[in-house]
């Protein structure tokens, strides 16, 4: 793409083009594009000329705004239920209450919402799919992103030539990924959290481990990890991508000239030496969203390498 009219250029892993150079590139393994479509409503919505604070206001945002017709479809089906005289339907309706619209570490209702959304894509799919596994041995059962347009076409037409025998209408298929949703996940468990209480926080809790301390003994790894953390975010669909063993490997912005107020985010220190005051530099800013300057301060220590 060559000097676009908005002089904006995203991807954020989602498929750039379209028409033939789609069908020669093909869209495997790509984002499904919500995550694109809101970077690029951010990057619209932000003041010009664009600065770098601007970049990171981007970078940091946790608005779920892909799940946001889910909440609602799930509101729908929690109603429902309240009104058949589930008993379990008041306790999940007052999670849902609690929807801020973000992946927030204290939001029960999104991780809730998430897990719905995830059931019903699996049941939908692997309905869909059952004949192809019966035929071959050797399909591949990765439900891809692109899924999530005819799934949600599904849920809005519910076609009932392909609804699965062991579901007797398409109300009772989102019925039992509602009630799958509000089980207690083991993290919750563990802490005798009850569904008001776990929180999105305490499941996507962020560990950052050294590949070699689980070979020390235990309670030594904790010289080699980084400290645990609970930051918003989420794996997908958002464009503050933060799961418990995946995210952003760094963040930066710098306009060419005015380096002095860029900056720069690595979830972890430039030094290897895991005594070094340096070693986990950085670490809280990069958790925080925190901003930390690009350029390098005052030098405190020299490294002088000899023949």
């Amino acid at each position: 793409m060559l000097d676009p009219p908005e002089g904006l250029l995203w991807s954020a892993n989602a498929r750039v083009v379209g028409g033939d150079a789609a069908r020669l590139i093909g869209d495997d393994g790509m984002d499904r594009g919500s995550r694109a479509t809101q970077i690029h409503a951010d990057l619209r919505a932000a003041p010009r000329p664009l600065a770098p604070l601007a970049s990171l206001q981007i970078q940091l945002d946790d608005r779920a705004a892909f799940l946001e017709r889910w909440r609602a479809l799930l509101g729908q089906v929690i109603e429902r239920a309240q009104a058949q005289g589930d008993p379990s339907a008041a306790r999940a309706r007052e999670v849902l209450a609690r929807w801020s619209g973000h992946a927030a570490t204290d939001d029960p209702a999104y991780r809730l919402t998430l897990v719905f959304r995830q059931e019903v894509e699996a049941r939908v799919f692997y309905m869909l799919v059952a004949p192809a596994r019966l035929e071959a041995r050797d399909f591949d059962f990765e439900i891809p992103p692109s899924f999530e347009g005819p799934l949600w076409r599904l849920i809005e037409a519910r076609p009932a030539h392909m609804l699965a025998n062991a579901y007797a209408s398409w109300d009772t298929l989102l019925t039992e990924a509602s009630a799958a949703a509000a089980r207690i996940p083991r993290q919750c468990a563990a802490e005798r959290l009850d569904l008001l209480s776990c929180t999105w926080g305490r499941v996507n809790v962020v560990r950052v481990v050294h590949p070699l301390s689980g070979a020390l003994p235990w309670g030594l790894h904790a010289f080699l990890d980084m400290p645990t953390v609970q930051p918003p975010g989420a794996h997908d669909d958002m464009p503050r991508i933060q799961g418990p063993n995946f995210g952003a490997s760094e963040r930066f912005s710098v306009s060419p000239g005015d380096e002095k107020n860029g900056y720069f985010h690595m979830p972890g220190g430039e030094s290897g030496h895991p005594l070094s005051p340096f070693y986990r530099a950085g670490f809280d800013a990069w958790a925080q969203g925190r901003p930390t300057p690009l350029l390098p301060g005052p030098a405190a220590h020299e490294l002088v390498l000899m023949p």
